[in-house]
């Protein structure tokens, strides 16, 4: 009979954590890599494209609360722009009338 060892690698900290988030990190995932390596060996299973999630306990508040970051970096993107435009046009400004480029 062929059984197929059942893996076990998560680690609640959270007991209400029922929702499951993708683990997008390049920081991140090298360890989730030794992990599915470390499986690997001890089980002796193949894993090819392994998918790794980090549980937590609402996901929609934490999809949400990545939405406000990228917003908060993207307004002072655009803030900081806004900012070296207008002093490029005042210095413009300046050295055409008082300089006369």
């Amino acid at each position: 009979m062929l059984t197929v060892p059942s893996i076990t690698a998560v680690v609640l900290t959270n007991a209400s954590a029922h929702d499951g988030l993708r683990v997008m990190s390049e920081r991140q995932r090298a360890f989730y890599k030794l992990a599915a390596q470390q499986s690997e060996a001890a089980h002796r299973i193949n894993s090819r494209y392994p998918v790794f999630f980090h549980w937590v306990s609402n996901a929609d508040a934490e999809l949400v609360s990545y939405s406000d970051y990228g917003m908060f970096y993207f307004v002072v993107g655009v803030a900081f722009y806004f900012i070296v435009q207008l002093l490029a046009l005042l210095l413009m400004s300046f050295g055409i009338t008082h300089h006369g480029f």
